[in-house]
């Protein structure tokens, strides 16, 4: 498990939040459901690459794009203006903590301690790529919201929440895992599992010189 509280997330509400991001990612966004994820890069007009992250449709006007540059976000906003689009584009890093729980046994780890209404798919249904809301324990317990996702090519899950929540959600997963001999993750060894999967990073794979074919 590891702290990846430290990666940069933007609300992108608007009735044009899909048009915008639409024209700022590779992916076309209008594919995209509700509760559905999908990696992808985010590029200047010119076809270079600004980041790369993931794109949550949160609802029909509401996206949250989470990526590694915070200029990402300053990009967004240029961009809306020049196209003169009805979106706005709010930070919202400080308001969200990310505890990422990779590996074969994180669905059982999280299995122990994540309720889902019935009316929402739950972690043994929830697909790759894909998000829920969950609360800790049980129906009165912290709200989290739960995603299929990861960086390292095994099977894992993100976990978002309040700051104020992080510690217990923290301690939670911790003391689920220990039954799973669970251990704390550092980026050195996130490094290595994301470049045995395959996986590109700013500074390393790709650059402001660089587009997603390169």
């Amino acid at each position: 498990m590891m702290d990846l509280s430290s990666l940069k997330k933007f609300e992108v509400i608007g009735p044009d939040a899909e048009e915008l991001m639409n024209t700022a990612l590779t992916r076309n966004v209008k594919k995209l459901a509700i509760g559905q994820v999908v990696y992808t890069a985010m590029c200047y007009e010119n076809g270079t690459m600004i980041d790369d992250g993931t794109l949550f449709k949160l609802g029909n006007v509401n996206f949250r794009w989470i990526g590694g540059n915070d200029y990402s976000g300053e990009w967004l906003r240029e961009l809306g203006k020049k196209l003169e689009l009805r979106v706005s584009v709010k930070s919202s890093s400080d308001q969200l903590h990310n505890i990422s729980v990779q590996g074969p046994n994180s669905r059982k780890v999280l299995s122990k301690i994540m309720w889902t209404t019935p009316a929402s798919p739950g972690i043994e249904d929830l697909k790759w790529f894909h998000f829920t809301i969950s609360r800790l324990n049980d129906h009165l317990g912290i709200p989290v919201m739960l995603s299929r996702t990861g960086y390292t090519g095994e099977l894992g899950y993100e976990v978002y929440c309040h700051p104020k929540d992080g510690p217990q959600v923290w301690d939670a997963i911790w003391e689920a895992g220990q039954e799973f001999d669970i251990a704390p993750m550092g980026f050195a060894a996130l490094d290595m599992l994301r470049i045995e999967a395959g996986l590109i990073l700013g500074g390393n794979e790709f650059s402001d010189e660089t587009d997603p074919f390169e």
